[in-house]
């Protein structure tokens, strides 16, 4: 079984698109490289990760994940 993510980004982080659509793909590549176990999760982004590099955003997915257990 492969990972299933599902990642919510509403207009309430951002109304462009273009801003909502950059950060799945972000969000999207960190994931791709972890190599996760099988599993099922969804991400729901929060405004400030509007201003997030992609470092912020590998640091603090890397952190919910540890704290999930699905990362050590």
């Amino acid at each position: 079984n492969p990972v299933r993510v599902g990642i919510v980004v509403s207009s309430k982080v951002s109304k462009k698109a273009t801003v909502r659509n950059r950060i799945r793909r972000r969000l999207r590549e960190i994931l791709r490289k972890m190599h996760l176990p099988p599993s099922e999760m969804v991400i729901w982004v929060q405004p400030e990760a509007v201003e997030a590099s992609y470092w912020d955003l590998l640091r603090d997915l890397g952190h919910a994940l540890k704290k999930s257990g699905l990362v050590q």
